[in-house]
């Protein structure tokens, strides 16, 4: 009876070690997991388009695959086309920004607006707010915003280009994975499984 609760425990801190070894593992790789899954999503969208590059125009697997992808590229190329002017606007009137003269009229402004409640005996000056010291990392924070934007566009180009490069093969060895998927399938849904693939 002890042996059998001792290895139950044992069996269940195996479990437990195990269970926490996998939630660490795709903790680890769960940009690859996203990744993956954006491709197999892409794949399985153009995959009409695929198999009529094969089937209907007789192209051979690898340049269906290309010609597939090079049609994915110029969709995104496309949407992205169509942000591309509001970010140049955006960046054209930050870039006519002086910090220096922003921060000047902003402390013009205060004053002016402490004048004016000082003659209804309120002091914007004792209040809680240093509003200098406020302005001041405002206007500190616009480059810091503007690397972090860089820094997102960076990992998205390289997300893109990941995904673009998974779904390539996806695309190029997909009878194979229909092949796979269908060995794994109990005899009772191979013919489902053709009719969906």
């Amino acid at each position: 009876m002890t042996s059998d609760f001792s290895n139950s425990i044992l069996k269940t801190i195996l479990k437990i070690a195990g269970l926490s070894l996998l939630i660490y593992v795709v903790y680890k790789v769960h940009i690859l997991i996203i990744y993956l899954l954006i491709a197999s999503i892409l794949s399985l969208i153009f995959r009409p388009v695929f198999n009529f590059f094969t089937h209907k125009l007789k192209f051979n697997i690898t340049l269906a695959s290309i010609v597939t992808l090079l049609l994915i590229i110029l969709i995104l190329a496309g949407l992205i086309s169509l942000l591309i002017p509001l970010v140049l606007e955006q960046g054209k009137n930050l870039s006519l920004l002086n910090v220096n003269a922003l921060e000047s009229k902003f402390n013009l402004l205060f004053s002016e607006l402490n004048n004016y409640l000082t003659r209804f005996n309120l002091n914007i000056e004792d209040s809680i707010i240093n509003v200098e010291e406020f302005s001041k990392q405002s206007i500190q924070a616009i480059p810091i915003i503007l690397n972090s934007v860089g820094g997102v566009l960076g990992s998205f180009t390289m997300g893109l280009l990941s995904v673009l490069f998974i779904t390539f093969f996806f695309l190029r060895d997909s009878i194979k994975f229909e092949k796979w998927i269908i060995l794994l399938l109990p005899n009772t849904y191979t013919k489902r499984a053709k009719k969906i693939f």
